[in-house]
């Protein structure tokens, strides 16, 4: 990410009289058909809203809305917007409600059972409490996430437009913050939490006093009288622990429910850690490096899986040759430089994924013509560590693997085993050290 060219965005005008369409400032890359991205970026400006993207990576998609009124508070009421604040008032042709909004003034706002049946001091409970929290200091933030967006399937516009009718509607001010794509922006990540606090918020919260309330909260079915569905993700939650603040949903934040049990449903990276330091890096026997005869070292692991990084601190240091399809970009140029290497003598370690028997005999088919001998080394590291690696390695500023690549592997992986003409099998247990407390803090975040 960091040899991504930054540039700065300029603020949106704020001329124009108009409050029917709202100010976008148009993104570095856009690619998105009609009626997405592109066309909201066309919308004139409004006097009652403030848009920001601030400084941003090619890519990477975010609009700030900040309606009159807004001004910094070390108290902050941060909520999601669909399925907390607001839900479609439209209904499918089978009577049952839409999923997701129509327009932008397809909205009611939210009741966690049968808003047909709510009273209307309930219909009108979330707006009576936003208003409460505003006169108490308390400065209300939307934090949501809206892929649908790039996809074409939302209009920026509508939503940017929602959060303005929602602030005169309710009559308060709000600042929105809306994650365009599935980038470092895109809750759980922290980042736009951060851009609100050092760029709209002054620097600095009171993270005591201050809340997450979302509807991605991990819940599972919730077999009562209402029958109410599995949440679809945990996201919030995640959010707001990785940011450290309180987490309600919107039942037990508006509404006075009990909360509900959850599942993270994702690896626990406080959990994780506490058991993987007392790993040992070698779970079976211990291989030495380098070996007495020239050899070939074949990895096998899932993307992510810290091969690399084994590679170049156990073995590249010992003369090694390293061979990487991400570096030499196909396999026959990975087999030519594994033949040269064997040919002039030197052991090499072909760090690919190699999750299939036929892929892993093709290296050692050039191995054994040579008359050279072939270790393997296993990295140990489930599908869900993998994911959660690859996140910390996005936070990083490192390249992300896309997650594609790592549900190949799963669905591809043959277990290596002895018989497929390897002299020695080995397994490589993931042992986590950090460079830093800030690496560590990283790490702990979910994904």
């Amino acid at each position: 990410m960091s040899a991504m060219k930054k540039r700065k965005v300029p603020m949106a005008d704020e001329s124009s009289s108009s409050e029917d369409d709202v100010p976008i400032s148009k993104r570095l890359k856009m690619n998105t058909p009609g009626g997405g991205a592109k066309a909201a970026s066309k919308t004139k400006a409004a006097t009652s809203s403030v848009i920001s993207a601030g400084i941003h990576h090619e890519d990477e998609y975010l609009w700030v809305v900040v309606t009159e009124g807004s001004k910094p508070s070390q108290k902050v009421a941060a909520f999601d917007i669909d399925g907390t604040i607001v839900s479609p008032k439209s209904v499918k042709k089978n009577g049952k409600p839409n999923k997701f909004p129509q327009t932008r003034s397809d909205w009611r706002f939210y009741h966690p059972v049968n808003h047909l049946h709510a009273s209307h001091k309930q219909k009108t409970r979330i707006a009576e409490k936003l208003r409460k929290l505003h006169s108490n200091g308390v400065r209300i933030v939307f934090f949501t996430n809206q892929a649908g967006i790039l996809k074409g399937k939302q209009k920026c516009s509508d939503i940017t437009g929602k959060i303005q009718d929602l602030a005169k509607n309710i009559g308060v001010p709000i600042t929105g913050f809306i994650a365009g794509g599935k980038d470092r922006w895109r809750k759980p990540n922290t980042d736009m939490w951060t851009h609100f606090v050092r760029k709209f918020n002054g620097g600095s919260v009171d993270m005591k006093n201050c809340i997450y309330v979302g509807d991605a909260a991990g819940r599972e079915k919730r077999k009562d009288k209402f029958d109410r569905p599995r949440d679809f993700s945990c996201s919030d939650r995640k959010y707001a622990k990785n940011i450290g603040i309180r987490f309600a949903t919107p039942e037990a934040f508006f509404y006075g429910e009990k909360e509900a049990p959850f599942v993270w449903r994702s690896l626990n990276p406080a959990e994780w850690l506490k058991e993987a330091v007392k790993r040992p890096l070698y779970p079976g026997k211990t291989p030495t490096f380098p070996a007495p005869q020239q050899e070939l070292i074949i990895m096998v692991g899932f993307p992510a899986s810290g091969k690399t990084t084994f590679a170049k601190k156990h073995l590249e240091k010992h003369g090694y040759v390293w061979i990487n399809r991400d570096t030499l970009s196909t396999v026959s140029k990975c087999k030519k430089a594994l033949t040269d290497a064997l040919k002039s003598g030197k052991s090499a370690v072909v760090d690919n994924t190699n999750p299939t028997i036929k892929t892993r005999q093709d290296w050692l088919n050039i191995a054994n013509k040579l008359g050279v001998p072939s270790r393997c080394l296993v990295m140990t590291s489930s599908k869900e560590e993998v994911k959660h690696f690859n996140f910390f390695r996005q936070k990083k500023g490192g390249p992300k693997v896309p997650e594609i690549a790592i549900n190949v592997f799963n669905k591809k992986y043959e277990k290596p085993s002895k018989s497929e003409g390897f002299t020695k099998l080995y397994f490589v247990n993931f042992v986590p050290k950090f460079d830093s407390k800030e690496d560590e803090k990283l790490f702990r975040q979910h994904n």
